[in-house]
């Protein structure tokens, strides 16, 4: 009888942990989420004679980080390749360093610039509308995410109401589409742009940007968040605590029956329909208050004397 109770009350004791563990998928999901807006979305490389690293960018949902190669000498080797290209000699100053990510599209983007590199200016443009989403839309789904991870937490250690297990459900979706919709957007319009800076056919030689994908870990860790989201909320579908399933079983049987005490007339109400089946039972059958034809006789036997009756025997 042991092993029995203890086979029946495993597939509850195993939702309640799978449940617990969606929600610590949940927390994982949305630290990434926090985390990656502060990590860089792309990096390019910019090399000299194709061979040696002059500059590296690197772009971030909200700001612009630039720095010169890994030799010694990069800081020179670059400020005079963009003195020669554009003739500038202040404007190494204003690329090296931190910018926001409108301050570096303003800067940089120049007419000189836009011919030499048109992908860098059009990614800059879109960097900065596409990275105010992707951040106002991680802050929301954080909020949502905190909120959902709250409902869980009273459904699996309280209450475990099915309300606050399909709430949870709802904001994790609705701060799922919002950012994963910007993410896209965001990939489709900058990432795209910023890994296609192929240069003017006169300058290739001189300085020319990576040919690898710059894709950086900020964009990889945003996507790993909601394929972590994705998890839980299939985990959170197919899975429910015990005591949910229980309550559930309790208001289906408490429904059937009140329907049936309701057809049957258990509680007052009329029989079954005007003119229904069991109306036209109830007639037949003399349950009804008007006489009818086929009623049954009166159960209290009528013990009166007629007059062809014989008279009762004498006692001896």
């Amino acid at each position: 009888k042991l092993q029995y109770l203890v086979f029946q009350s495993l597939p509850c004791w195993m939702g309640f942990k799978t449940l617990q563990f969606s929600v610590g998928l949940i927390v994982v999901s949305a630290f990434f989420s926090f985390i990656s807006l502060g990590l860089p979305f792309h990096e390019v490389a910019y090399f000299t004679g194709h061979l040696i690293p002059v500059f590296r960018m690197k772009t971030y949902p909200l700001w612009v980080s630039s720095h010169p190669g890994t030799n010694d000498d990069a800081e020179g080797i670059f400020c005079y390749a963009v003195r020669k290209g554009t003739g500038g000699r202040d404007l190494c100053e204003h690329v090296i360093g931190s910018h926001t990510v409108k301050d570096a599209a303003q800067q940089w983007c120049s007419e000189a610039v836009k011919i030499l590199y048109p992908s860098l200016c059009s990614g800059l443009g879109y960097a900065y509308p596409c990275g105010l989403f992707v951040t106002l839309s991680g802050i929301a789904q954080l909020a949502l995410l905190s909120t959902a991870v709250w409902l869980l937490y009273q459904y699996t250690t309280k209450s475990p109401k099915k309300q606050l297990r399909e709430t949870a459900q709802i904001l994790i979706i609705v701060g799922f589409a919002f950012h994963a919709f910007t993410i896209f957007i965001y990939g489709v319009l900058v990432l795209t742009n910023l890994d296609d800076m192929a240069p003017h056919a006169l300058i290739s030689t001189f300085i020319s940007p990576s040919k690898a994908t710059g894709v950086d870990k900020g964009y990889w860790l945003t996507i790993v968040a909601l394929l972590l989201q994705i998890t839980a909320l299939l985990i959170q579908h197919f899975f429910k605590r015990g005591e949910e399933i229980f309550l559930e079983e309790a208001r289906k049987q408490a429904r059937f029956e009140a329907e049936m005490a309701a057809q049957t007339g258990l509680h007052g109400d009329a029989a079954f329909g005007s003119g229904g089946a069991f109306d036209t039972h109830a007639e037949h059958t003399g349950w009804t208050s008007a006489p009818q034809q086929f009623a049954y006789p009166p159960s209290t036997p009528n013990y009166g004397v007629r007059a062809d009756m014989p008279p009762p025997p004498r006692p001896l």
